[in-house]
């Protein structure tokens, strides 16, 4: 008798042990269907950049998921383009300036194709203005070594 009152208590603690690691996992839920889902892009960096660079990736990123809009039909609020210096082409199309250090992979042919433009180079320097949806390919060229934004210059 004893020996089932054993077993039938390990049999409920195993019970009780797999449902309460079961309900402390990731949960997904699902989402009604009326419901807009809309999924940001994630600038993920693969080279050094500059504490400036890293804010202004920060700001803008909390910016765009905030905006649920996509980096195509993104713009940035006055806030970020006054404090970022980002100049604004047309109605829809934006820019940050700034300048990399490049490395024996470089190669500037797919970014000019995807609308960045290069400055005369000094060695390996080379400075660039990006339009911010070419952000995630720009942040992940394996010929980049280094990017900091350009800042405003201030008067004194």
């Amino acid at each position: 008798m004893e020996r089932k009152s054993i077993g039938t208590i390990f049999v409920c603690f195993l019970l009780i042990t797999s449902v309460t690691f079961s309900c402390n996992g990731t949960k997904q839920t699902a989402t009604q269907k009326n419901e807009k889902v809309i999924q940001t892009e994630s600038l993920q960096v693969t080279y050094n950049i500059s504490a400036k660079t890293r804010q202004f990736l920060n700001e803008f990123e909390k910016e765009l998921s905030e905006s649920n809009k996509n980096l195509k039909t993104f713009s940035p609020s006055k806030k970020l383009i006054d404090e970022y210096n980002i100049k604004q082409v047309n109605e829809t199309s934006f820019l940050i300036s700034g300048f990399i250090k490049t490395n024996e992979h470089f190669d500037k042919s797919n970014l000019e194709k995807s609308g960045v433009t290069f400055g005369q180079p000094s060695g390996q320097i080379v400075t660039v203005n990006v339009p911010l949806y070419v952000l995630p390919d720009f942040l992940s060229d394996k010929g980049i070594e280094y990017f900091e934004i350009s800042t405003k210059a201030q008067s004194k």
